[in-house]
């Protein structure tokens, strides 16, 4: 390349906003680094929350059909049972002495 047409080259990236010395990995990288949206704007990552929802009630379901294994779920229903058998259980409103 001519000393002329790097000269204008490196004018042509001036007046169009472009990097205007010889590019290493570094500069490279740190320019596209700089040309990429921030994290803190990308909407992939400030959108993104997991269904937990849909999830948990799509478990509740595969376990009402015998498909899951819920260990937590059966040791709760399993103490609650063995509370109810004491007679400890809690006790339902009774709405018949409603005034």
């Amino acid at each position: 390349m001519s000393r002329y047409a790097r000269r204008m080259a490196h004018l042509s990236a001036r007046i169009f906003g472009e990097y205007t010395r010889e590019k290493t990995y570094t500069a490279t990288r740190i320019i596209n680094e700089f040309k990429s949206m921030p994290k803190y704007k990308d909407p992939e990552i400030i959108n993104y929350y997991p269904k937990h929802p849909e999830a948990s009630l799509l478990l509740v379901r595969l376990r009402e059909h015998g498909l899951f294994r819920d260990y937590h779920a059966d040791f709760k229903e399993e103490f609650a049972a063995q509370r109810a058998a004491r007679g400890k259980g809690r006790k339902k409103p009774d709405s018949t002495t409603k005034e």
